[in-house]
């Protein structure tokens, strides 16, 4: 386990021709496939959303998370109001087809997310092991507050 626990890609994603990558408002683009990779075959945690710019602009569709101007294969042109929003639990997948999914359940990141602002939240989920004792308990414990409190950092940037 090299890759760290907490993987957060926030910006617009875009297929420049090489694949999905995502585009941060301030940084280098990331190719998703290269992201995601290292956590293939593992127990994660996802949360996939459309995520406006900050304050929201209310006039625009997906209150500006969407970039398509107008036609929108998500359906922003008929409810301009709605985000999409996605918690899934499982073991992370991509199968041959080239599409991501957590325990069979698709991630639809490129026919949902393509051409919006938007953010993925993906973490390892922690196996249980019942045979642990309370010193292991304590320590993955100091290890979850460690992790939460990068988290709460990251968040209030």
């Amino acid at each position: 386990m090299s890759e760290p626990a907490l993987l957060i890609l926030e910006g617009i994603f875009h297929d420049p021709g090489e694949g999905l990558t995502v585009f941060p408002e301030d940084g280098d683009p990331l190719p998703l496939s290269a992201q995601l990779l290292p956590y293939v075959g593992e127990r994660v945690q996802v949360a996939l959303h459309h995520f406006p710019p900050s304050p929201p602009d209310p006039s625009l569709a997906g209150g500006g998370a969407c970039l398509w101007g107008g036609f929108c294969p998500c359906g922003h042109a008929e409810d301009p109001g709605w985000l999409y929003n996605l918690s899934l639990r499982g073991v992370l997948e991509h199968p041959e087809s080239g599409k991501w999914a957590v325990s069979g359940a698709p991630v639809p990141l490129d026919s949902i997310m393509l051409g919006h602002r938007g953010r993925l939240v993906l973490f390892r989920d922690p196996e249980v092991d019942p045979d642990r004792g309370v010193e292991d308990l304590l320590s993955e414990a100091e290890g979850l507050l460690s992790l939460l409190e990068g988290l709460r950092g990251t968040m209030k940037s």
